[in-house]
């Protein structure tokens, strides 16, 4: 009966010591957690040379790297199709705009799986409206699809 009574104490007690160093180990992590510190981020040259150089066509990720630090405004989206030849009829459409209209600026975009093209940097719609009211008198076959869509317009 002493060794059995011997027994469960010592696994008592190895239980609380465990606990202990578990509750130790549990505040030691969160402490390291909510530390301050920086974050160091390495990577080497020939990847930060594939970013910075990742388009090989500047037209197409031109919206991408002049959009996101515009504000926000309205532009017109002439062309929206994920087809076959997407990518070669919204280049030819983004042409037919700038060459017509060279106060506007167009803008073709690949949001995966769709090629856009969107026309203009207009601060409100009422601006976007009369645009679209051109451009739909100018280019009759394809007004029906034009429309107007919030997006982030260089100033």
């Amino acid at each position: 009966m002493k060794l059995h009574l011997h027994y469960i104490l010592a696994g008592i007690l190895c239980t609380c010591a465990s606990a202990a160093m578990a509750d130790n180990a549990h505040s030691y992590i969160v402490d390291r957690i909510n530390a301050a510190g920086n974050i160091t981020i390495c990577q080497p040259d020939a990847l930060r040379e594939r970013l910075e150089h990742s388009g090989c066509n500047d037209s197409i990720n031109e919206a991408a790297r002049t959009t996101p630090n515009g504000r926000s405004g309205f532009r017109i989206q002439i062309f929206d199709s994920n087809g076959r030849n997407a990518r070669n009829e919204a280049q030819s459409r983004k042409k037919a705009v700038e060459s017509r209209f060279s106060r506007m600026h167009a803008y073709v975009t690949f949001d995966s799986p769709y090629w856009r093209v969107r026309v203009g940097d207009f601060h409100t719609r009422a601006e976007a409206e009369h645009a679209l009211t051109e451009l739909r008198r100018s280019f009759p076959g394809f007004g029906a699809s034009f429309r107007i869509v919030r997006d982030r317009i260089n100033p």
